[in-house]
């Protein structure tokens, strides 16, 4: 999470290389901190080799896929993902990984069978609930996500469990029961910028807004930081372009959409993220536009109707169609 570390990591690796070029282990290493870079050629490329040196360990699987994916090679990583299924069966993190890349896609329903599976394989393990959970959150079955997140939780509380229970609430506009619960999320990990960004969400519509602000100038702080090793993260630039839209930067939240939708102009949170920075300098024809592309690409009609940044859209056509609402 700090340039410093990166750089000291990345020597490392290279020094690694350097003195055993045979051991897949060091191209895979190096191949991880390109990966967190965005150097996603060149960690494709050390994955390779790694690989082709003989690992076949769920990291060297799991992060070329991932390469792959954010080369826009899809169906490479989807390959990849079910090698890693098909060599290691009986773990529940490959299954994991793969749920997370048809969540991305919004193949919900495929996502829904491969977390299921995970749960299968080890039914004790906190986080399968978790993800399993936010998936339900993602498509408005939030009574079923609730009782998952709290079975995360229960097994171990932990700051993913937390952090999509309280986007559950606030979808269900219960928002100081969701505030709340994103400060759980934040005392577990007070680094999380998206935890931040939430609260600040949860707080602006209680409303709390001296605290909100406050909560989007934290998330702004940790989320720049991240683009500080990473700049080509799409999804990180486009929850700046919202946050810079609630502390009212128009110009600097027009940059990073920009950023954001260069980067990815057909990811479905991207598209949705620009949405609601449109939505919140009154640019209701772009915000709308943005929102039929997300659906289009995935997105729940379900997330678009219990967004609360849309209420005032309530008696627009366009708007209760892409929310599964009639007039």
């Amino acid at each position: 999470r700090d340039t410093e570390w990166v750089t000291r990591a990345a020597e490392s690796c290279e020094s690694a290389i350097r003195t055993g070029p045979e051991i897949p282990e060091s191209h895979a290493c190096l191949a991880s901190i390109d990966l967190g870079r965005g150097h996603y050629a060149e960690a494709v490329a050390h994955f390779l080799k790694a690989r082709e040196l003989g690992s076949t360990s769920e990291h060297t699987l799991d992060g070329l896929a991932e390469a792959y994916d954010k080369s826009g090679k899809s169906q490479a990583a989807e390959a990849t993902y079910k090698q890693a299924i098909a060599l290691q069966p009986r773990y529940w993190g490959v299954y994991s990984h793969l749920g997370a890349f048809y969540f991305q896609k919004a193949r919900y329903d495929e996502a829904t069978q491969v977390f299921r599976k995970a749960i299968e394989v080890a039914p004790d393990n906190y986080r399968s609930y978790s993800n399993l959970g936010a998936l339900y959150v993602a498509q408005g079955q939030y009574a079923t996500s609730i009782d998952l997140l709290k079975r995360s939780i229960a097994l171990r509380p932990n700051r993913d469990a937390y952090s999509n229970l309280g986007y559950a609430y606030f979808a269900l506009h219960r928002f100081e029961e969701s505030a709340d619960t994103f400060r759980k999320a934040l005392q577990l990990d007070a680094s999380d910028w998206l935890a931040w960004g939430n609260l600040g969400d949860a707080l602006y519509w209680i409303p709390q807004q001296r605290e909100a602000i406050e909560a989007y100038r934290k998330a702004s702080t940790l989320a720049r930081a991240k683009l500080d090793i990473n700049p080509r993260d799409a999804t990180v630039l486009a929850f700046l372009g919202d946050y810079c839209a609630m502390l009212d930067q128009k110009q600097q939240s027009a940059n990073f959409i920009r950023q954001a939708l260069e980067l990815a102009p057909t990811d479905a949170d991207v598209l949705f993220r620009a949405a609601i920075a449109r939505n919140r300098f009154g640019e209701t024809e772009q915000s709308l536009t943005l929102l039929e592309k997300a659906v289009q690409a995935g997105l729940s009609p379900s997330t678009v109707r219990d967004t609360p940044d849309f209420d005032h859209l309530a008696k627009n056509p366009r708007y209760l169609k892409l929310a599964g609402r009639s007039r």
